[in-house]
């Protein structure tokens, strides 16, 4: 799939489960048959079907259905351009040192980016970080799966109802194949962004 179309595949199906937390639980189904112990059978985005060592192994699919059954709807998503190339930006700038630690710790989300273009202090944002995903479906399952992130905050981001619009940018990573970062920003919060210059930026603008 191309970046493009990834972008748009993983934007549509951040709503659909939004706004139906339902819907994604048979995809989760479906892969609790692909674990042994700790070991997760998945797509790679350069080598195909890998064995995946995973930190909490089938429990941690079985928790997340428990929590979208029991998840309320919430508004859709808008796609903001702006906001997708500010995370573009930080791709082409540091996809290379993006290692998984980043992926490990919230309290190091990369939000400076979001920060310095708007006019305002008090921004609702939050941001998450997903590597070697060929499609929305691999994306979207580490978001809500979010496994040894003990307070899931890739999932909170998707389920945060304060988050109104959303900006996704996707970068070759040399050593994992991609790297994926979906930036949220508060409704209530939102203006108008500063410009922001983007004669620096390698390679092509994705939206």
């Amino acid at each position: 799939m191309s970046y493009d179309g990834l972008i748009n595949a993983v934007f549509n199906l951040q709503n659909k489960i939004r706004t139906n937390p339902k819907f994604f639980i048979p995809y989760l189904e479906s892969q609790l048959n692909k674990y042994s112990g700790l070991k997760y059978l998945c797509n790679d985005s350069l080598n195909g079907e890998i064995l995946l060592e995973t930190k909490e192994g089938a429990s941690a699919i079985i928790e997340a259905i428990d929590f979208l059954n029991k998840a309320e709807a919430i508004p859709p998503l808008i796609f903001n351009q702006n906001t997708s190339l500010v995370a573009q930006i930080y791709l082409s700038d540091r996809a290379k040192n993006i290692s998984y630690e980043k992926i490990s710790n919230s309290e190091n989300n990369q939000n400076d980016g979001i920060k310095s273009s708007f006019d305002i202090n008090n921004l609702i944002i939050g941001e998450s970080i997903v590597f070697n995903s060929n499609t929305a479906e691999d994306v979207i399952y580490d978001c809500i799966v979010d496994d040894s992130n003990t307070d899931r905050y890739r999932r909170k981001n998707l389920f945060n109802s304060l988050f109104s619009e959303v900006g996704i940018g996707v970068s070759k990573h040399n050593e994992f194949g991609n790297c994926i970062v979906i930036d949220y920003v508060g409704s209530v919060c939102t203006k108008e962004l500063k410009t922001i210059n983007s004669n620096n930026l390698e390679g092509e603008l994705i939206f």
